[in-house]
């Protein structure tokens, strides 16, 4: 995550539309915490990270395979400009294309360790985005990242019992806050 420079997307791919994204709950939703940037653009501290793993400027470390959705055309330009800053800190990564129903049975088969995906808000609230975090909704579920955490697991169904909206939000954010500090997901733009 600090090896993404989420502005320079904006910038360069959707010519400054958007914002930059830094956690599951995006702005204008309840528990979106638009101070929290725990993983802020800093190359320096992405290559440290990867020496202090024993990758030295990705010396040893295995080729990652971005697996993305494709209909025959060129990558879609996010996930190119992921892949080459990602190489600026020395990780090698290619590309795997495939069809959409491929896409899915490839993360849903667990053989996609890192993809491409989107969400869009079913309903505006933020456990349409919390949902995808719940250990109980793993493959072939809403949580294609296999994420797992009883805090937030514990957090996530005090949320849905909390009926007062403000007290709700509070919840919303605390469970947020977990999400970004581990970080199973590498956030780039919201709407």
């Amino acid at each position: 995550n600090y090896a993404i420079d989420r502005q320079a997307i904006i910038d360069t791919i959707y010519r400054g539309l958007g914002k930059a994204a830094y956690g599951p709950i995006p702005p204008g939703l309840p528990g979106h915490d638009a101070a929290n940037k725990r993983y802020e653009y800093n190359p320096a501290k992405a290559r440290q990270l990867l020496a202090e793993a024993g990758y030295p400027g990705g010396k040893g470390l295995d080729e990652l395979k971005l697996f993305v959705s494709s209909d025959g055309g060129p990558p879609d330009r996010t996930s190119v400009a992921v892949m080459e800053q990602l190489r600026q800190i020395g990780v090698r990564i290619s590309l795997k294309q495939q069809s959409w129903p491929g896409h899915l049975e490839s993360i849903d088969k667990h053989e996609a360790r890192f993809f491409r995906l989107g969400w869009i808000a079913d309903y505006p609230d933020a456990e349409n985005f919390l949902a995808l975090f719940l250990t109980r909704n793993w493959k072939p579920g809403p949580n294609s990242s296999s994420y797992s955490n009883p805090e937030f697991d514990r957090l996530y169904e005090k949320a849905m019992l909390e009926p007062d909206e403000a007290k709700r939000a509070l919840i919303y954010k605390q469970a947020a806050a977990i999400i970004i500090e581990d970080c199973p997901w590498l956030y780039t733009t919201t709407g």
